[in-house]
């Protein structure tokens, strides 16, 4: 019950059909999930052919995958990094519901499968999170020895966001006792970059400077970086100014060293599940035999607000 203070999946913005080249099913771990060709993790994965770095990305609340692909083609783009997007329990195509211990087992999972699979290993590998997708990355970054971290907009305890008022006395500790991103961030020793908006109304400030004094404590490290963004707001990051700017700047050599390439990787993206679990097909937007009346968007041109190509 506590978790749907916390979660709140929006209705389901995309198709299997529409991404298509870029959509990648990952396995889960085995954990009594039942048919395992239905219950397999959805990726967004864009591909840059210079690549020298893997990010994994975990985004916000109340969104998914369909709703930050333009932001996604921004990243590839202006980075020059393979990206690697990590949809939720309960969201968009992926079953189940989500809570902090699916959250983690899942950024487990793909982190092994990134290792496994892709053969990259962490050193290459570039964890950011936007608002609770903070938890995982953290969780990430604090656990194996990645290039960096970065989070967007993400809290220090939920305890501090959740509205105390529509919460009962008895799941209080339930929830608040969960995603402490400033217990897990002490352990972290890789360069971080914390980027919040000084407008924000739904996670201050505040959070971000807590997050920022704890970094790395544990090592009594000096890895944080933090970047406050005038006038922003939770969710009015823009990507190329407020988020890919200061990332090169703490990153300057992101697209240097060897180039990072993908072995196997396409004949991956050709492999979707033989079924999809019920409760993903009654969120679905059109039938699973739906067919769509445009190119996937893997091959559509997208313009920036700029006039550049993304």
């Amino acid at each position: 019950m506590g978790n749907n203070l916390v979660f709140h999946p929006p209705d389901c913005s995309y198709h299997p059909k529409e991404y298509e080249g870029e959509l990648l099913w990952v396995p889960r771990a085995e954990d009594g999930y039942g048919d395992a060709d239905e219950h397999m993790l959805p990726c967004f994965l864009l591909q840059c052919s210079s690549a020298t770095h893997l990010m994994i990305f975990f985004h916000a609340n109340a969104e998914d995958l369909g709703q930050i692909y333009v932001m996604l083609r921004y990243f590839r783009t202006f980075l020059g990094v393979h990206v690697l997007a990590v949809e939720y329990g309960g969201y968009g195509l992926c079953s189940g519901t989500s809570s902090e211990r699916r959250l983690l087992t899942d950024a487990d999972t793909v982190m092994d499968f990134v290792q496994q699979e892709l053969e990259v290993s962490p050193e290459n590998v570039l964890v950011v999170g936007r608002s609770i997708g903070g938890c995982p990355a953290i969780h990430l970054a604090s656990t194996y020895p990645v290039a960096g971290l970065v989070t967007m907009s993400t809290f220090s305890r939920i305890a501090d966001v959740v509205n105390v008022g529509q919460a009962t006395s008895m799941f209080l500790g339930l929830v608040f006792d969960r995603f402490d991103n400033l217990r897990r961030i002490r352990s972290v020793q890789c360069p971080t970059l914390i980027i919040h908006g000084n407008e924000d109304t739904v996670v201050s400030v505040d959070h971000a400077y807590d997050l920022l004094d704890e970094c790395g404590s544990d090592y009594d490290g000096d890895n944080g970086n933090i970047a406050i963004r005038e006038g922003r707001g939770h969710n009015d990051l823009e990507p190329k100014e407020d988020v890919i700017g200061p990332i090169l700047e703490v990153w300057p050599d992101l697209r240097s060293g060897e180039q990072l390439d993908l072995p196997g990787v396409e004949d991956m993206l050709l492999y979707q599940p033989k079924r999809l679990a019920p409760d993903v097909i009654s969120r679905l937007p059109y039938s699973p035999n739906w067919v769509p009346h445009m190119l996937p968007f893997s091959k559509t041109k997208i313009i920036s607000v700029d006039g550049e190509e993304i």
